[in-house]
């Protein structure tokens, strides 16, 4: 039995070595054979893979190519349509569709070609500084026909908001986003660092403030009497801050949502709410107008400006003496100061710059701090001789 097994391993380990052998020698011979047979092929298929890569190259180069041509004929066509439209005497929705869809096109990454891009913001630009100033002056004509400014001579001077003036009101808002978001300025309008619809609104306010305190004819544009300029901006304030919370501000926050340019326009002018402003433009002309009230007041004393002085701001029946020069400086300076703490306390506005005009120029706050000192010094000798006067009719008695 050990004998038969021996045989039987050695003739199959022989056996085994000639398939060894036999398999070797067809790997030998079969594996270049197939390997020249993958280098065709890779070869042909790199031939095919070129060709193929090369037209769909060509064929994007065109499909491109007739993108670009057709984004040139719609700029045109838009802009002839824009062009007609505002010839025309108003303004629609499609004027701001059209105007919206020849910024998209100018957006396209096709618009950054050089030329076609020069000639899209020449267009862009002429038609911007056509429709912007159209629009607002509607809005300004929609404004007025709804009773805006209102009366404070009439009680109980209500607005009601008209479906024209909240249309133009959303066009003006919704165009000037759109310019914010693409970088186009308007060399045709100005207060790019507020929303133009609140520029608009407040510059009647604006206009009445200048007639009564700004104007040579106005009868109560008087250095003399300060207060009456403070307690005029603090009744329009007044009677402004009702329809301006309740009827103004929802229309903000109507064409905020779902609006991300307008978002972005609001988060980049100086105020988005529509009472503060106002306050802003009240407090702007104001510091305009206090500095000419001040070297007006300062220059009262002096005989070679008097008449000039007189004709320009008041007119005095006598020539005004140093004390009473002295006192209508501190009671301006106190009317300021008095304005100042009714907008803390009553509108939550913090803003200085009204005192600042004073404080800013060495010269007229020395003059103040002198006036101070003297009618201060003044009102003390008074009193002390009202408490002496008493004593002396005793000893005289």
């Amino acid at each position: 039995r050990e004998n038969k097994k021996a045989t039987s391993t050695a003739t199959l380990t022989t056996k085994l070595t000639k398939y060894d052998k036999s398999a070797s020698k067809i790997m030998k011979k079969s594996i270049p054979v197939l390997k020249q047979k993958i280098e065709r092929t890779l070869s042909d298929t790199k031939d095919i893979i070129s060709d193929l890569l090369g037209k769909v190259k060509r064929g994007q180069v065109l499909e491109i190519s007739l993108e670009y041509l057709e984004l040139v004929r719609k700029s045109e066509r838009i802009s002839d349509q824009l062009r007609k439209l505002l010839e025309e005497e108003h303004c629609s929705v499609e004027i701001l569709r059209l105007f919206d869809v020849l910024l998209e096109i100018r957006a396209s990454p096709l618009a950054l070609q050089p030329n076609f891009k020069r000639v899209l913001d020449a267009r862009v630009s002429f038609l911007a500084n056509r429709l912007v100033p159209k629009v607002r002056q509607r809005f300004n004509t929609e404004t007025s026909k709804m009773g805006w400014p209102i009366s404070t001579k009439r009680e109980n001077d209500n607005i009601i908001l008209t479906k024209s003036f909240k249309e133009f009101f959303f066009y003006s808002v919704k165009i000037q986003a759109r310019l914010h978001e693409h970088m186009i300025k308007i060399s045709t309008t100005t207060s790019g660092d507020k929303l133009w619809a609140f520029h608009d609104l407040y510059q009647p306010l604006m206009k009445r403030f200048r007639f009564h305190f700004c104007s040579k004819s106005s009868k109560i544009n008087r250095i003399d009497r300060p207060e009456w300029c403070f307690r005029y901006i603090l009744q329009q304030i007044r009677a402004h801050r009702e329809i301006l919370t309740l009827k103004i501000e929802p229309l903000i926050r109507e064409i905020t949502k779902n609006n991300t340019s307008v978002e972005s326009l609001l988060c980049s002018i100086q105020e988005r709410d529509s009472l503060k402003a106002l306050l802003n433009d009240y407090v702007n002309v104001l510091i305009s107008h206090l500095r000419v009230v001040f070297p007006s007041i300062l220059s009262l004393g002096k005989e070679s400006k008097q008449e000039k002085e007189e004709e320009e701001f008041v007119d005095l029946a006598t020539r005004p003496t140093t004390t009473h020069i002295q006192a209508l400086l501190c009671k301006t300076v106190s009317e300021i100061l008095e304005f100042n703490r009714t907008l803390r306390v009553e509108f939550k506005y913090n803003d200085g710059r009204s005192v600042n005009v004073l404080t800013s120029n060495n010269k007229w706050l020395e003059m103040w701090l002198e006036a101070e000192l003297s009618l201060a010094s003044s009102q003390l000798s008074s009193s002390r001789m009202r408490t002496s006067s008493p004593q002396r009719i005793l000893k005289v008695a």
